[in-house]
């Protein structure tokens, strides 16, 4: 494979899982209800990850305050999307750098660098562990973490937030 069907293939595969991931997740959902928490969900996301990192705490406390946003909605599946919208643009904007970095590098140097470490794989194997174990399990993970706690946010809002503020 060489070097740049290797990088149209990784970049149009992102690059659809993302729009794929916040077209399904975003649609029917209230725009004037869930734009802005979405959005003050996802900065806050972006954010946090460039302190703590971007494992479990970023995204969960992202989707928490999306779903503390929220109002006006106790479904939970409607909060899940919320938050699954919140994790696709966190996803967009958090990988868009390890993106930037692995396309100015060039693929020799790339599987070079795998060498060192005793491995030795093809440009095609390369390919499946970045779309396999990289993308997808960060869309994965993200989307779980990010719904859930947009679920948790809403629950916490209708515990601390008296009747008439709700």
């Amino acid at each position: 494979m060489d070097e740049f069907t290797f990088r149209a293939a990784y970049a149009i595969f992102g690059a659809v899982l993302l729009a794929l991931l916040f077209f399904i997740f975003s649609r029917k959902l209230d725009r004037k209800l869930f734009a802005v928490p979405v959005v003050v969900g996802f900065l806050f996301s972006a954010i946090t990850a460039q302190f703590i990192g971007g494992g479990v705490a970023s995204p969960l406390f992202g989707g928490v305050l999306t779903g503390y946003l929220v109002k006006n909605t106790t479904k939970w599946s409607t909060l899940f999307r919320a938050g699954a919208a919140n994790a696709a643009l966190t996803l967009a904007a958090l990988f868009l750098p390890a993106h930037l970095t692995l396309y100015q590098t060039s693929l020799a140097d790339l599987l070079a660098m795998i060498s060192t470490a005793g491995y030795t794989i093809t440009a095609e194997q390369f390919l499946y562990l970045l779309i396999s174990n990289y993308l997808l399990y960060f869309v994965t993970i993200f989307t779980f973490l990010t719904g859930t706690g947009a679920i948790l946010g809403n629950y916490l809002r209708r515990v601390l937030m008296p009747k008439q503020h709700l």
